[in-house]
């Protein structure tokens, strides 16, 4: 088991959360290692939908118009609330006003696309910044706490590598099955959700 040089900040979970604050604190200047499971993204059309302060922390990152680019919509079709008669390729839908009456109140407009085009756009950024240590494909196994800060043993998904990182910190950014929390014993409760066949039940995720 080799340990590498000791980071900052190792995040735990390359999902928009843990690539966003990788993109932030490499622009700090702060040291960090992002490990994700994942090497693809899934194409799944969830969170369409991105606030005017997310659209805020895209422009002072300098990618604010790759991110628009990015759009699966035509510029001109509302982002929400909208009412059809047929389908979006008639002249016969209708977009009541939503969101776009609080649009002079923003620095920045919001906008809809796919998370894993906006995540595209991320990973881009994030591989310009020299400063993150970025690990697909790797998984954490364990998070150990000591007097001169945490060690986070990874595992590669897919081979023999076994790594052991040390930094000052660690964030999980790992979802509702977060390694990084139970290991801290962070609790969680509230009403599980159901799996998607309703077969066992399987609690998928938790609200505090």
């Amino acid at each position: 088991m080799l340990v590498k040089k000791r980071y900052q900040v190792v995040i735990v979970g390359g999902g928009p959360v843990g690539v966003a604050l990788a993109i932030d604190l490499g622009h700090a200047g702060i040291s960090c290692a992002l490990v994700e499971s994942r090497t693809t993204g899934h194409r799944i059309p969830k969170g369409q939908n991105l606030t005017q302060r997310t659209l805020e922390h895209f422009y002072f990152w300098g990618i604010v118009d790759e991110l628009r680019a990015a759009r699966l919509l035509p510029p001109t079709f509302a982002i929400g609330e909208i009412t059809a008669y047929g389908d979006l390729k008639t002249d016969y839908w209708h977009a009541a006003a939503g969101r776009e009456i609080v649009r002079p109140y923003y620095f920045q407009d919001n906008d809809r696309l796919p998370q894993y085009q906006m995540e595209a756009v991320l990973s881009k950024k994030l591989s310009t910044l020299r400063n993150v240590d970025v690990r697909l494909g790797w998984s954490a196994t364990g998070v150990a706490q000591d007097a001169t800060g945490v060690q986070v043993t990874i595992a590669e998904e897919s081979g023999p590598g076994r790594v052991v990182l040390s930094a000052d910190y660690v964030v999980g950014c790992d979802g509702a099955r977060s390694l990084v929390r139970e290991q801290a014993g962070i609790s969680r409760s509230g009403t599980g959700v159901r799996s998607v066949d309703g077969a066992d039940g399987v609690p998928l995720a938790r609200i505090p």
